[in-house]
């Protein structure tokens, strides 16, 4: 068991979730999680709730902008071109399908408005907390075998230090999904090590 601290209440889980042996210490924001899950798949969705309230909030800005034009000239059409598409975007991820995140044993699956990235566990690496400006996030290093979004991951290691991160924390706050996906990826190791050492000749041999 790696020691630190553990998840708490505050920490809770999508209901159905069981995640077992979790430790975690923290280093330069970056977890080492021990852990297993007790399912195969699951889905999670960002917070409705949350998505509505800034919904409502960029219409209200749209209205203010709109009402502001005659005196603040271009200034109050920037507010209604720049909230009307924050409230575009909003409404759209209120669409069924249209943002979640899928885990299962090969890897993890990310839709952001319709648009999915699949990335396999084995290209994972490190998997932690991450902060840019006033959203906290989670975060994730690819391993050294990896090859593929080069330019992104360029970008994004000059943004946050890491070469990738989820957009949204679905319900769950940041340090409970680092430790979810981290349980996950653990998971797939130790069986792709396992199946490694079963195939190899002279490796373990299942008892007669």
């Amino acid at each position: 068991m790696v020691s630190g601290p553990r998840l708490d209440h505050r920490d809770s889980l999508p209901n159905g979730t069981l995640i077992g042996l979790i430790g975690f210490s923290v280093e330069d924001e970056r977890l080492t999680i021990i852990g297993a899950v007790s399912v195969d798949e699951q889905t999670l969705y960002p917070s409705r709730r949350k998505i509505a309230v800034l919904l409502l909030m960029s219409i209200g800005f749209v209205c203010v902008g709109l009402w502001v034009i005659p005196s603040a000239g271009w200034r109050g059409w920037l507010s209604v071109i720049f909230f009307g598409l924050c409230s575009l975007v909003f409404g759209a991820t209120l669409l069924p399908r249209a943002a979640y995140l899928r885990l299962h044993g090969q890897g993890f699956e990310m839709c952001t408005l319709f648009r999915t990235a699949h990335f396999e566990w084995s290209d994972i690496g490190d998997i932690g907390v991450t902060r840019v400006g006033l959203n906290k996030m989670v975060a994730f290093n690819f391993t050294d075998h990896y090859s593929g979004q080069r330019r992104a991951r360029v970008v994004s290691r000059g943004i946050s230090g890491w070469e990738g991160a989820l957009p949204d924390t679905y319900g769950m706050s940041p340090t409970a999904l680092a430790a979810l996906l981290s349980a996950y990826r653990n998971r797939a190791m130790e069986a792709a090590q396992q199946s490694n050492e079963a195939d190899t000749p002279g490796g373990p041999q299942a008892p007669l």
